[in-house]
């Protein structure tokens, strides 16, 4: 079986925290996956502007109303992820 990624550990980890069902970690990490896939790259390589930008392409209509609610979970969840890692600190340095 493959290894799973620190940040597919951590979001899992997250999710059991929560008390999510199985159903719903599934539904959310295929979320991530989607996520990933419109921007061609690994999530842990994705920042602020792709959160929002992904946001609002799920905003115009272009996924099905049913899976808005897994890549909002997902794009808070990898920003948040990120922001702790501190991977936004050059875009808070740039608004002084």
């Amino acid at each position: 079986m493959a290894e799973i990624s620190p940040l597919r550990r951590r979001m899992i980890d997250d999710m059991m925290i929560r008390n999510l069902s199985p159903a719903t970690q599934q539904s959310y990490l295929y979320a991530v996956a989607k996520f990933s896939r419109h921007f061609g790259r690994w999530p842990d390589r994705l920042g602020l502007e792709e959160v929002l930008a992904y946001q609002a392409v799920t905003l115009m209509g272009r996924f099905p109303v049913s899976l808005n609610l897994g890549p909002d979970f997902a794009a808070r969840s990898l920003a948040g992820f990120a922001i702790e890692a501190g991977a936004f600190s050059q875009l808070s340095a740039g608004d002084n």
